[in-house]
């Protein structure tokens, strides 16, 4: 015999939050049990009973207990499997996925969601299949097995005699009572069809009104979907709701009848008496040193734990609260306004500082036309200080060129005389030729390798059209008249060279 078809199911846990589900297996033959198999990670999930072969009468349900683990990431996909251990039930196979904020409607949520429209859903689809009832998608009907009561949708169902023996009978997947009826004659589930049309019915109502705005921050959180902001206070079910969830809830006859109010017009909650809970406080009291546990009182307490103290009722303690609240916001209000006038201010004096601004641009431009002709001068006086110690050094060259061909012409004349010999009247000769000696002891003051000046000096110097002023050592013009005589000692080097060349 084939296997019946498995059952799938989808468990959404927020990871964020510890979790508690519960998981009905009352298809399984009780008496025999099946095998619990799962991947869960041990570190966060606690599951009773534990896996392997379990029975689970009487309670019919498995507890799976989630708690965060920092960290920790799910990159695998988590899953629960049941299998009847005589293999006659469809095997059950529970997907668990982890979410970071649970649906706020449809599909299967929280437990502990009070969200009425949850549970709606999940009795609108199949058990079996997951998929949604419909009343009028022909395979979609919902159909009830008239030997046990659950229900079907047509698909499922003849799948499943198809794979009875018999072909003519169903096996309940859930409790295993066979239903000896052919699938085109099971009544319609009409609770089920009524609930579609119902459903179809508050979506056109929810149209009309419009979707509620969603909010991260709402001041008063709707009961059934917390990121609305209520609107509305249900006097019967003494919570609040937005316009849109409060006639979706209360669309059905059930809750058809019950009265709301605007949330401005809620009425201010009491609190009781910590002392006798039955008993409303009506006073408050006002004394600094009231060693009571709370300020609140009744008349019991009044007499008892507040006796001479200044006190006053709660409802005028509520009115100076919320005459002091709306004064104070009034102020903040015109606080708020100059605030938002000096961010304004603020934002205006930051742009101000915005580096692609025209006038900054300018500036910029007017900075580097103003160093560019700063630099430009700095090297023109650069380049005539350098220019002025080249032309002292190239006037001192040309000096001593022309005291070398001085020399040289000496030299020839001496020689001349000598080899004439005719050294008698040879004084002007031997006076030249001596002060020709001395030139080898003149000083040129030019003549040393270039030293540059600092560029502050560079700088600071003010350039003129003749000769820049930057410091410098003067060189002597040279002169045109011969130096002075040559000293005694030479003289007497140069007569007794005579003597001896005679």
């Amino acid at each position: 015999m084939d296997r019946p078809p498995e059952i799938r199911e989808v468990v959404q846990v927020n990871k964020n939050f510890p979790h508690t589900r519960t998981i009905d297996v009352d298809w399984l033959d009780h008496d025999l049990g099946a095998y619990l198999a799962h991947n869960l990670p041990k570190q966060c999930f606690t599951i009773y009973p534990s896996e392997g072969i379990i029975h689970t009468c009487p309670t019919h349900l498995i507890m799976v207990s989630y708690t965060p683990e920092a960290g920790r990431v799910f990159d695998e996909e988590l899953w629960i499997t049941l299998v009847d251990k005589l293999h006659r039930a469809p095997t059950l196979r529970i997907m668990v996925h982890m979410v970071d904020n649970m649906p706020s409607n449809g599909g299967s949520g929280d437990l502990n969601d009070p969200s009425l429209s949850n549970s709606r859903q999940a009795n609108l689809e199949c058990k079996v299949c997951f998929e949604p009832y419909s009343d009028t998608i022909y395979n979609s009907i919902p159909l009830l097995l008239s030997e046990c009561g659950h229900t079907l949708c047509h698909s499922c169902a003849d799948t499943l005699q198809k794979f009875s023996p018999d072909k003519l009978s169903i096996d309940c997947p859930f409790d295993r009572t066979t239903t000896k009826v052919k699938v085109e004659s099971l009544h319609k589930n009409f609770a089920i069809i009524d609930l579609i049309r119902e459903k179809k019915d508050e979506g056109k109502s929810t149209a009309k009104l419009g979707a509620a705005e969603i909010k991260e921050d709402p001041l008063i959180p709707c009961f059934e979907n917390l990121k609305h902001e209520a609107t509305r206070y249900c006097k019967a079910c003494t919570v609040d709701f937005c316009d849109s969830c409060f006639h979706s809830i209360h669309s059905s006859r059930i809750n058809s009848d019950h009265e709301s109010i605007l949330i401005s017009e809620k009425p201010i909650e009491i609190p009781p008496c910590l002392n006798h809970p039955t008993l409303i406080s009506q006073f408050f009291c006002l004394d600094k040193k009231c060693k009571a546990t709370s300020p609140l009182c009744c008349n019991k307490c009044l007499f008892k734990f507040h006796k001479h103290h200044s006190v006053i009722t709660v409802i005028e303690k509520m009115g100076k609260n919320q005459i002091k609240l709306f004064e104070l916001l009034d102020t903040l209000d015109i606080t708020e306004i100059n605030v938002a006038a000096a961010l304004k201010r603020a934002d205006r004096c930051i742009k101000s500082t915005n580096k692609t601004d025209a006038e900054y641009q300018k500036m910029v431009d007017s900075i580097n036309i103003h160093f560019y002709r700063k630099m430009t001068e700095a090297i023109q006086n650069l380049e005539s200080y350098v220019d002025q110690k080249r032309e002292g050094m190239e006037k001192d060259e040309n000096q001593i060129e022309h005291d070398i061909g001085l020399i040289k012409e000496t030299k020839k004349e001496i020689e001349r005389v000598l080899k004439r010999k005719d050294i008698l009247f040879v004084q002007k000769i031997i006076d030249k030729g001596e002060a020709m000696c001395c030139l080898d002891d003149r000083k040129e003051a030019n003549l040393v390798p270039l030293s540059l000046p600092s560029v502050e000096e560079i700088i600071e110097s003010k350039p003129s059209s003749s000769k820049p002023s930057i410091s410098s050592p003067s060189a002597p013009a040279p002169s045109e008249v011969p130096p002075p005589l040559p000293p005694r000692s030479h003289l007497r080097r140069i007569r007794s060279w005579l003597l001896w060349w005679k």
